[in-house]
């Protein structure tokens, strides 16, 4: 599988998107109770920007896309303000 998600995602972009709302986004709703995990931001009515650890990786969505997975809490959020920035 860790060969051919790479090769499938070059081909469609899409795959990944799928493989995530499938396998991720579920364990991602049963841990939204942790502490230290939950929305960054959001009631501005626009798209909702998440940010969520796991194991050791932080993981940012937007509206429910994933954005991008980082290694500090600090780039995920710096990220989350530029997507905020990109929306506005």
């Amino acid at each position: 599988m860790d060969l051919l998600i790479p090769c499938r995602s070059a081909s469609d972009p899409r795959l990944l998107d799928l493989l995530r709302t499938t396998f991720v986004q579920p364990m991602d709703r049963a841990a939204s109770d942790a502490p230290g995990l939950g929305p960054l931001d959001g009631s501005e009515g626009g798209a909702r920007s998440e940010i969520t650890e796991r194991n050791g990786i932080w993981v940012l969505t937007v509206g429910g896309v994933w954005r991008g997975d980082y290694r500090k809490r600090a780039h995920a959020e710096a990220a989350a303000g530029q997507a905020k920035q990109e929306r506005a």
